[in-house]
């Protein structure tokens, strides 16, 4: 009668498990190109009229102008810079003046991005 050994059991669950591992690799990735497929079919049957969410916006709805999104980009970031002014100011903390040079950083990046914008004198 012959005995295996621990080693042979493990290397025969070993190439077990790893053929497991490959068959559910193999079921997983037909699941995700059968969804893939279900997904395209849907669309191209909308084809000629596309679904709601995709159709174009009501023609009321302008978009709005870069000025418009500047303002709206560079706003936030200068109502952050002066949010630490008054723990600046105070000296308690050390951490509000790290925080305004970061935020200043970030607000002369938007102005310098968005200086079309804004014309008048340089300095």
């Amino acid at each position: 009668m012959t005995h295996r050994t621990n080693a042979a059991f493990s290397a025969n669950d070993g190439a077990n498990g790893a053929a497991n591992e490959s068959a559910r690799d193999a079921a997983n990735e037909s699941a995700r190109d059968a969804a893939t497929e279900n997904a395209r079919n849907a669309t191209l049957a909308n084809w000629p009229n596309p679904p709601e969410a995709l159709s174009a916006p009501p023609a009321t709805l302008a978009p709005p102008s870069l000025r418009d999104y500047a303002a709206q980009v560079i706003t936030p970031r200068l109502e952050r810079l002066l949010s630490h002014v008054a723990g600046a100011r105070a000296g308690v903390a050390t951490e509000p003046i790290p925080q305004m040079r970061v935020w200043a950083r970030r607000t002369r990046a938007a102005l310098a991005t968005f200086a079309i914008c804004f014309p008048g004198k340089e300095f």
